[in-house]
């Protein structure tokens, strides 16, 4: 329904609902005028509930009428989302009109308006499409005459109606807040074959930012805009200027870099030399002290000097496996290119300790994964290997006695295909099931190997072949003593022992182990004060 205002047309529920519009005769609702509301209100918030974002900040939103509530709309997309409310005739309100965003608004209420909406517009296009369909060209005539009568009394009431009272001062407000500019300049686009896809849309508010910088605008025929363009231009050249000189600070970087990987190599090899010449000193001067006890025939003890230098064990954080070269690593490796470079992009491996370039991984990573007190983060091949933990999803399989089992899908180990072949085919006896003799028949030893054909898979070169890992088996919960199983169990990676889902602080309704991540109980949390560091550089 519509209501002639002085200059427009006007939704009689957009002026119901939107504050500061006024009505010439309250009761009858008309006529409207929208010159008491303050312009500033145009454009000024952004529709939460808009199909088409580029409209979102056309005409007047309102705002949510509960309590400190943020959200705003407009009032025919708060209609259409069944959001609209009225106060009973009974109640004596000063505005019976408020509408609720989705958040505060009543569920089962706004689901069954909403559903009247959108039968009742189903309703009215059918309808009319079928009157289309079914007039005559007769009906048609008398229709067109009867709304001409109609249009020339409206007229006349309109002619004798009050007129109401409009400003001599039009006011301004930005073109981007009217929908009907903004279809004409859409349609201006279309015709001239440019996208309006490729615009980005202000989504933001007007306000300035946190840092004092101004975000994103529409552009506008306002000083707001042009100061806004000017002021981004600068920006930009200012930004172009910062990363030329970077750049020429990254290439200086680089070359002192390689320099000093030259140089690290020099001392790497030195101090190589040096360590061996000091173990065969240590190993004559034990000699010499072992000669000397025996002559004096005590037993000396060996003096510090001579003693082999204690080796640290290493910790289940830092793998089980004793490094083989004695170094210190001050420059890691990436385990698939082998190259040293970019280090502040290296990220290690929990499971296997060994460092990968973000960009080497597959699939590739943009940034560094984030690791928490309860998780870790491991490469693609430890996950592929130790998958058969972190499935939850398992097939079932019916016995012949109707109970169900689970079944997990078991890797086959890798075929081992010798490279050298005979050069003779052996011929290998086969007995054949079908006659009664005992007639053999023979296979060459090719076909057989042709039969069955390696599956290819890629293997890491700097790893060795794993050891298929063994099936893990949860049958006991370390907290309630209660059984269970692979479905309801999980267990720490730290301390090995199995807790069900319901039994952790706080519960859960499922396993907490990810794919790609590892998990430690609480104790095992509080028992270590020191959180696994990243690696960063």
């Amino acid at each position: 329904m519509f209501m002639f205002s002085p200059c427009r047309w006007v939704h009689i529920v957009c002026a119901l609902y939107v504050p500061g519009v006024a009505f010439g005769d309250i009761d009858k609702l008309r006529p409207v005028t929208l010159t008491e509301m303050n312009y500033s209100k145009y454009g000024a918030k952004e529709c939460s509930f808009c199909e088409d974002p580029r409209f979102a900040r056309t005409g007047v939103c309102i705002s949510c009428d509960a309590g400190m509530c943020r959200a705003y709309f407009h009032v025919t997309c708060a209609q259409k989302e069944g959001l609209l409310s009225e106060a009973a005739a009974e109640e004596d309100i000063a505005d019976p009109f408020f509408a609720y965003c989705k958040q505060h608004a009543d569920r089962l209420d706004r689901k069954w308006k909403r559903k009247n909406y959108l039968a009742l517009q189903s309703y009215c296009k059918m309808s009319l499409q079928e009157r289309e369909k079914q007039l005559s060209p007769e009906a048609q005539a008398r229709i067109n005459a009867r709304l001409q009568q109609y249009r020339a009394k409206a007229e006349l009431a309109r002619s004798t109606r009050p007129q109401a009272w409009v400003p001599r001062e039009k006011l301004p407000r930005p073109l981007t807040s009217s929908a009907s500019a903004i279809r004409k300049l859409m349609r201006k686009a279309e015709l001239m074959g440019i996208s309006t896809d490729i615009f980005p849309v202000d989504n933001s508010d007007t306000s300035s930012s946190v840092d004092g910088r101004r975000k994103h605008k529409q552009p506008a025929l306002t000083a707001d805009f042009v100061n806004y363009y000017f002021e981004r231009n600068m920006r930009m050249i200012q930004i172009q200027e910062n990363m030329a000189e970077q750049k020429n600070i990254k290439d200086k970087l680089e070359n002192e870099q390689e320099k000093l990987h030259v140089e690290y190599n020099k001392l790497c090899e030195s101090l190589e030399e040096l360590q061996n010449l000091n173990g065969k000193l240590r190993s004559e001067g034990q000699g010499i002290w072992a000669l000397l006890g025996r002559i004096t025939g005590q037993k000396l003890n060996i003096p510090a000097i001579l003693r082999a230098p204690k080796e640290r064990k290493p910790s289940k954080k830092e793998g089980g496996t004793q490094k083989t070269s004695a170094l210190p690593t001050v420059l890691y490796s990436c385990g698939i290119c082998k190259k040293n470079h970019d280090q502040h992009l290296l990220l290690l491996c929990d499971t296997c300790k060994l460092h990968y370039h973000l960009g080497c991984l597959d699939p590739p990573l943009t940034r560094m994964p984030r690791k928490t007190k309860n998780s870790y983060w491991q490469c693609s091949e430890c996950d592929q290997a130790g998958s058969s933990d972190m499935e939850a999803d398992m097939a079932m399989e019916t016995l012949p006695d109707g109970t169900k089992r689970s079944r997990r899908q078991i890797k086959e180990p890798v075929k081992f295909v010798p490279q050298d072949m005979p050069p003779e085919p052996k011929k290998i006896p086969i007995r054949n099931t079908r006659t009664r003799g005992r007639k053999r028949s023979f296979i060459p030893d090719e076909e057989k190997h042709e039969e069955r054909v390696p599956r290819e898979r890629r293997q890491r070169q700097s790893v060795l072949q794993k050891k298929p890992k063994a099936e893990d088996l949860r049958t006991e919960c370390a907290t309630c003593k209660g059984t269970g199983d692979n479905e309801n169990l999980v267990r720490c990676d730290e301390c090995r022992l199995c807790y069900h889902f319901g039994c952790l602080d706080p519960p859960l309704k499922k396993s907490p182990k990810q794919t790609g991540y590892g998990w430690i109980c609480q104790e095992c949390d509080s028992s270590s004060s020191k959180v696994r560091p990243m690696t960063c550089f």
